[in-house]
């Protein structure tokens, strides 16, 4: 990952995360429903209501993670070509979780909508907008949930792991 650009970073990660959006959209839909107490169903238009979202999350949080990983490496390594350290490793892929999250929970959030309330796109905005409001704080504790910055740290584990080089 260090020998990689900002942009191969960001086209590797966005690459994986759309394969693992596809495959993990039910497990994700049957996830949100159990916790919402809503009823499963089988069927694809509704088990993959909200994919849209659900890849844009995906794929653009992966991606920014991705490219933001190897740009803070690059900064640590100031252009140096020595084997980065773990705190060194796990630092970079910390961070960039953490600015990833701030991408990542308000598309989440959109998703969620999507499949609670059967609606599209635009009528999840839209309800967002007219029922969390930031004078009712209800926005904010949904936009920076403890589950999302959780996203961060399990990527940060995975390329401490699992390194890609």
């Amino acid at each position: 990952m260090q020998s990689l650009t900002e942009g191969e970073n960001a086209v590797l990660g966005g690459t994986a995360a759309f394969i693992e959006g596809v495959i993990l959209q039910p497990t994700l839909f049957y996830k949100n429903m159990r916790q919402q107490g809503k009823p499963l169903s089988l069927d694809p238009r509704v088990v993959y209501r909200g994919v849209s979202a659900g890849l844009l999350n995906e794929v653009g949080s992966t991606g920014v993670q991705f490219l933001l990983t190897g740009a803070i490496k690059h900064a640590v390594l100031g252009g140096s070509l020595r084997k980065m350290t773990d705190t060194e490793e796990i630092s970079s892929a910390l961070g960039a979780g953490c600015i990833g999250a701030l991408f990542t929970s308000p598309v989440e959030l959109v998703m969620i909508q999507q499949q609670n309330y059967n609606l599209g796109f635009v009528q999840a905005l839209r309800h967002i907008c007219s029922n969390y409001s930031i004078n009712n704080g209800r926005w904010f504790i949904e936009l920076t949930s403890f589950s999302t910055l959780n996203i961060g740290f399990s990527f940060s584990c995975l390329l401490f792991f699992f390194p890609l080089s």
